[in-house]
């Protein structure tokens, strides 16, 4: 068991993938890292998240099991990923037509199915949504998950008022824009 794991993660992008994630971790006190089935689902393939790019939410018993995220894709990624069938907006179409490296803005959206019923095979526990936000918002892609996809890990709690931490770096932010300020005032007056 314990090969086949350490294979399945060597031949993904983990180690890469972690790396940003532990950093994310220790320099902000929160990080979120998407587990998605690799290309062609074949093997595992790893995102970490960029901080100030995703907004989570809680359970009632304080397990993260929402998340939302802002992300842009050129007109030929969105298409690579959702398909040239999707509903995406004609800029986009017209962006990959004309060989245009534009972006586009989306949002990813992956919460609890409030319809979920155990019993029907056809429904999964965790609902996603794909939602274009270049001109009219429109929902690209409906999926579901047997799974939250997104690990995500606090370094310290705020308490139960909020679902992110902070931690010493982000508790002297404050500070060293003072001394950068003081710093700069410092060198321009001589």
């Amino acid at each position: 068991l314990f090969r086949s794991i350490r294979r399945a993660l060597a031949n993904s992008n983990f180690y890469n993938e972690a790396h940003e994630y532990y950093l994310d971790r220790g320099a902000f006190g929160t990080a979120a890292i998407e587990i998605t089935p690799g290309p062609n689902n074949t093997g595992i393939h790893f995102r970490t998240l960029s901080v100030g790019t995703f907004a989570i939410a809680e359970n009632e018993y304080g397990k993260i099991d929402r998340i939302a995220r802002r992300y842009k894709l050129t007109a030929q990624q969105a298409i690579g990923l959702f398909g040239k069938d999707a509903t995406l907006p004609d800029a986009l179409f017209q962006a990959y037509e004309n060989g245009k490296l534009d972006k586009f803005e989306f949002v990813h959206y992956i919460r609890p199915n409030r319809d979920y019923d155990a019993e029907n095979i056809f429904q999964k526990p965790y609902e996603s949504f794909t939602i274009s936000y270049t001109g009219e918002k429109t929902i690209v892609l409906r999926a579901g998950y047997h799974e939250f996809p997104i690990a995500a890990s606090r370094w310290q709690k705020w308490g139960e008022e909020s679902p992110y931490t902070g931690t010493r770096c982000t508790q002297s932010f404050g500070q060293i824009a003072l001394r950068n300020q003081f710093e700069f005032n410092f060198s321009t007056a001589v």
